[in-house]
């Protein structure tokens, strides 16, 4: 009861002044305002503020990658020169076939004295796509001064580039004189260019 007429007598009159109710609700209006823009815009402020600091972090990223891009180009240029890549374009040929692989063979074997007699291929495992490396894997038989041996390493070295799997080696006594046999399995590598 106490309640009741406390109300009365002190929080009616005071809702019933049109002036003072309009300051109340205004009152009320701003403290709800300022909590709930307060509890809405604290996420809001949070999230914008982790949103700028990713954006410079990744710009950070960016200029460190360009300047490891930048100085791997520089080193590229540095570590190759053209010489040197011309030299890779003889060893590792693009669209190598198979009849310049035997002109190739030849013109070692001719250099050091010997004579290819014959050069034989095996079926590829697998055609490779356009700009990857092939191969021919090669039989070849050669005859020549058994002290031309190094020599015919030597071109063979110097030449395309040539991986030899098998080398054998054996002497034959005939009228003219001792002849140095060469067997040998080999692959020739190549880019491979569809064009």
């Amino acid at each position: 009861m106490i309640g009741y007429y406390y109300y009365l007598t002190k929080i009616r009159p005071y809702f019933t002044q049109t002036e003072k109710a309009d300051y109340t609700l205004i009152l009320f209006t701003l403290l709800t305002v300022l909590v709930f823009g307060v509890l809405s815009l604290r996420p809001l402020a949070a999230a914008t503020l982790r949103a700028y600091i990713q954006l410079r972090e990744g710009e950070r990223y960016e200029t460190e990658l360009t300047e490891k891009i930048i100085s791997l180009d520089q080193a590229g240029t540095a570590f190759f020169s053209s010489p040197e890549i011309a030299q890779l374009g003889v060893i590792v040929p693009e669209g190598h076939t198979q009849p310049q692989i035997i002109q190739a063979l030849d013109n070692d074997a001719g250099k050091a004295g010997f004579q290819l007699k014959s050069v034989v291929f095996r079926p590829q495992e697998q055609s490779p796509t356009s700009g990857e490396v092939g191969s021919y894997v090669f039989d070849f038989f050669s005859s020549g001064p058994r002290g031309s041996l190094v020599t015919l390493l030597k071109e063979l070295e110097n030449g395309q580039l040539i991986q030899l799997d098998l080398f054998q080696t054996s002497l034959r006594l005939g009228e003219g004189g001792a002849t140095l046999e060469v067997v040998g399995r080999g692959k020739a590598f190549y880019i491979f260019d569809d064009h």
